[in-house]
Parts: structure tokens; C-alpha cells; sequence
């Protein structure tokens, strides 16, 4: 018995076959038949090459593990191999005392540190000395301070207004030089206690500004002169403010009439500078100066303006 080599699939199979048993059986698993076995082929199993999808898989994982590794523990493992420990320092108090000697502590003429002193000599030198200012230590000071009103009246025992200061950068301290007439808050808000005149002084320490603020109508305060009173009862119509300052778009400012009952018509020398309404209220329209005038029956009042 010899093998034949099937020109077609290249497979050995016995002289017994007529033809090729391989490719028929093929045939017939195509064409869904089956086929007896029948004995004398023999088919050569062709080898597979080795992958190497593998290897590099098992490579990969591998280098993966260790990366992982070196990022949770790579200080760790590089102090233990390299002999070196953690710095005890980082776990000191940064504030500890410094350190004292036995010898130094049995020395009297030697005085143990105390924690905190550096940081409480350091906030006596930085606190300001606005607070321990007095009116006197305001005089040798320039004058470049400015309040919104530097000339106002106030008419009744208890009205309030409040200063605005330019020209300068607080903290500001201010003085009143008679409480018995006026008293002024740190805000700068002025309060009427009784009558006759007074000074307002503000000051950043460096500089100063003032006022002078007139009280009528509120009673005689003792101390005070009262010379105003006559003046009221004389029927003598006069306007609570003869000069002040505001800025453009600022607090509006009301002046009033005192000393009389009659009504009284309000103008504006310069209404692009300054308005008044009817009720006599000031609003300030660009920079500049000029005048409010009150008529009152045959009187004439007025009263400066400045706008900034």
C-alpha cells in the first residue's frame, strides 16, 4: 500500500481511495451529508506559530503593579532603603520655648523665656495712637482736612447731623470744644445739647480739619453764652446754614428758616451748580460755588454753597 498526495488540499491518504477522502468529506460538509469513516487517510496537522500576546500581557501587568507600588509607598521605601528617617523636627510646636541649662536656671541673674512675648511686644508696637490724642496735640497739625459743613446751625436740643471728611484717610478722632453746646461721636454724627457755639476738630493724626456749629432753640446751656436767644425772640429770621460744602450727587442738604412764621421762597443763583427745592432742600449739580437765597417778607437770606 502507497500514499498518494492530493493535488488539491496537499493531504496523504492510502492508494486504497480512488479519490481524495479529505476533500470529499469537505464536500460533504458543505452539502450537509455524512459520510462513513473510512479508513486510510491521514491528515497532517499543520503547527500553530507561538503568540507572544502572552508574554507582553503578563510584561504589562507586571510594570502596571510596581507603578502602583512606587506611587503609595515610594517614600517609604525609598527611606528604608536609602537609612534615612523622618525629620523629628516636623513634629515639633513651632512655638516651643527656646531651651534653658541647668547651670542657667540655678543662675538668679538669669530669666526664663516666656512663650508669647515677642508676639505681645510686637502688637503694642504696631497699635495706632489715634486714641490717646487730645484736642492740644491737634494744633501744631495742617489744616488740609475737609468736612462736608464747615459752618452749620442747629435748632433744637437733640438734632443730630452728620460730618463727612475729605481730604485725607482715617481713622479719624474728633472734639468737640464745648459738650455743653454740641457732641460728636467717632462717626462724626454732631448732636445739639444746648445753646451758643462750638468748634469741631477731626484728625487723622496727621493732619486736622474743623467747623463751627451754632445751636439755637434748644435752651441755654450752662456755660454757654445765649446771645442767639435774643435773636429769635426778636423775630430776626435766620437761615441754619451760611456755608457748607457737598459733593455732586451727594447727601442732599435741608436749609430752614428760624426767628420767623411768614413763608419763604427759595432760589438758586446758579442752578447748574446747585438746586433748591421748594422745602428748601439742596442737591448738588456739578462743581463749583454759589448761592441759596431764602426771601422772607422783605428779608433776603443767603447761603454759600460749594460743590465739589
Amino acid at each position: 500500500m502507497s500514499m498518494h498526495k492530493c493535488p488539491k488540499c496537499g493531504e496523504l491518504y492510502s492508494d486504497t481511495y480512488k479519490t481524495c477522502p479529505f476533500c470529499e468529506e469537505e464536500e460533504a460538509l458543505a452539502e450537509g451529508r455524512q459520510l462513513k469513516h473510512r479508513s486510510g487517510g491521514r491528515r497532517v496537522a499543520k503547527r500553530k506559530e507561538p503568540s507572544a500576546m502572552g508574554p507582553v500581557m503578563v510584561i504589562a501587568i507586571l510594570l502596571l503593579a510596581v507603578i502602583l507600588i512606587y506611587l503609595c509607598f515610594g517614600d517609604r521605601i525609598g527611606s528604608m532603603l536609602g537609612g534615612t528617617d523622618v525629620p523629628a523636627s516636623s513634629s515639633e510646636e513651632p512655638n516651643s520655648p527656646p531651651s534653658i541649662s541647668e547651670e542657667d536656671l540655678l543662675n538668679p541673674n538669669v530669666t526664663a523665656p516666656v512663650i508669647g512675648d515677642d508676639e505681645a511686644d510686637d502688637d503694642t508696637s504696631s497699635t495706632g495712637n489715634s486714641g490717646d490724642l487730645t484736642l492740644e496735640d491737634t494744633e501744631a497739625l495742617p489744616e488740609t482736612l475737609v468736612l462736608s459743613n464747615p459752618d452749620f446751625t442747629l435748632f433744637k436740643k437733640g438734632e443730630t447731623t452728620t460730618l463727612s471728611v475729605t481730604g485725607g484717610d482715617g481713622p479719624y478722632t474728633w472734639f468737640s470744644s464745648d459738650e455743653k453746646v454740641v457732641t460728636v461721636n467717632e462717626t462724626g454724627v454732631v448732636t445739639a445739647v444746648g445753646d451758643g457755639k462750638a468748634t469741631l476738630t477731626v484728625t487723622n493724626g496727621t493732619a486736622k480739619g474743623s467747623a463751627t456749629v451754632y445751636v439755637r432753640g434748644a435752651g441755654t446751656a450752662s456755660g454757654s453764652t445765649s446771645s442767639s436767644g435774643s435773636t429769635s425772640a426778636s423775630g430776626t429770621a435766620a437761615l441754619n446754614y451760611t456755608d457748607f460744602t457737598m459733593k455732586v450727587g451727594g447727601t442732599p442738604v435741608t436749609m430752614k428758616v428760624t426767628g420767623t412764621s411768614s413763608s419763604v421762597t427759595w432760589s438758586s443763583e446758579n442752578p447748574a451748580i446747585a438746586t433748591i427745592s421748594s422745602d428748601g432742600v439742596v442737591n448738588g449739580v456739578s462743581a463749583g460755588t454759589t448761592n441759596v437765597v431764602a426771601k422772607v417778607g422783605n428779608q433776603t437770606l443767603k447761603c454759600i454753597v460749594r460743590v465739589k
